[in-house]
């Protein structure tokens, strides 16, 4: 888990949660020894390690394989979770009609090595939808514009009761308001 830990750029990362104020361990899922630190407190490197520590050990403690947290994406597999002692045998016989070419028995096991991958991530979008199996009757969705959407993902926000999505999307309405010279 270190040597992963240590690989990572984390100067990048800290200059990314300066440049939008963000603090760690702000998720709404509680990982114990994770503690919350609102960016006015002066984050660091070493909080930002510890962060990730935190969520790390949390996921091989309760056997996670897939994890989300705040902008983390981790997936860990371990020979735990795969079995990794799998043995497969073969038995061939009579290859070719020749009885000397039989490879009866042979026995061998296939190596699972631990594997951690540790993804930070500013913005993702997870889309789920559904097979329509009639493309015939598939409803037209009308072309909207850039105000419309705008317009459609603040009411989701709200509805979602995601206030801070709802803010950062009016700011855009604002600034795309004033832009045009729309701005009252």
């Amino acid at each position: 888990m270190d040597q992963a830990i240590n690989h990572i750029d984390w100067d990048s990362i800290l200059k990314v949660h300066e440049s939008f104020r963000l603090g760690v361990g702000m998720s709404n899922i509680v990982i114990p020894g994770l503690r919350k630190k609102e960016f006015d407190s002066g984050i660091t490197i070493k909080d930002l390690k510890s962060e990730l520590r935190c969520i790390v050990r949390y996921m091989i403690d309760n056997d996670i394989p897939h994890f989300h947290y705040s902008n983390w994406i981790i997936s860990w597999s371990s020979d735990l979770w795969d079995n990794g002692d799998l043995d497969i045998e073969f038995g061939i016989d009579d290859i070719d009609g020749d009885p000397d070419d039989e490879m009866i028995g042979y026995d061998f096991e296939i190596e699972f090595r631990p594997k951690l991958e540790i993804i930070y991530c500013l913005q993702r979008i997870k889309l789920f939808g559904e097979c329509n199996t009639d493309w015939e009757e598939e409803p037209v969705i009308p072309e909207m514009s850039d105000e419309e959407k705008l317009e459609v993902m603040l009411k989701k926000a709200l509805e979602s009761e995601n206030y801070e999505q709802a803010s950062k999307i009016r700011d855009l309405i604002k600034i795309r308001n004033k832009k045009s010279g729309r701005d009252k």
